[in-house]
């Protein structure tokens, strides 16, 4: 498109950079960073959400955060980007911590809370796990899915693993 001089949209670059985040080609979206800079999308909250989900899924946590805490307006995606990558990269206390900062700025939605039940699946964090969930349920009025439901059987699984390690 640019080399047919067509101008990019801020839809355009925010699926370029979702195509790259999503086979973590980090060169590539390393380029559509660059663009957005060059073409003047770099203080959109958008783009720069798709940034921060591309480098998140590329292992560049620290990039990553840096561009989630230049965010304008964080939206419930944005800390979920954050909340499920820190997890997925074995942060789960950061998770946990960016879910504790996120309920003073936003009302979470239940993917947050796949998310936030994941993390703690993730470290064995049973009671932690328990809480959120009771909490998802009683003060934020969210129906558990087959998903929230799925983070709870990995968390009594990987306890029950440990308790099997400790008694053999």
């Amino acid at each position: 498109m640019v080399m047919m001089g067509l101008r990019l949209s801020e839809a355009t670059l925010v699926t370029a950079i979702s195509s790259s985040a999503d086979i973590a080609a980090l060169p590539q979206g390393k380029e559509f960073h660059w663009f957005s800079w060059r073409h003047r999308f770099a203080s959109n909250d958008k783009v720069k959400t798709s940034l921060v989900d591309m480098y998140a899924k590329c292992g560049s946590v620290k990039v990553e955060r840096n561009l989630f805490e230049q965010l304008k307006e964080k939206r419930v995606v944005s800390w979920y980007v954050m909340i499920t990558e820190y997890a997925m990269h074995g942060h789960a206390t950061g998770a946990l911590d960016l879910f504790e900062k996120m309920r003073d700025e936003t009302q979470p939605d239940l993917i947050t809370f796949v998310g936030v039940l994941s993390s703690c699946s993730h470290v064995g964090l049973l009671d932690e796990g328990r809480m959120f969930f009771e909490s998802m349920v009683k003060d934020y009025r969210i129906d558990p899915t087959v998903q929230h439901y799925t983070c709870i059987v990995d968390l009594l699984a990987i306890l029950a693993y440990y308790m099997k390690l400790s008694i053999s």
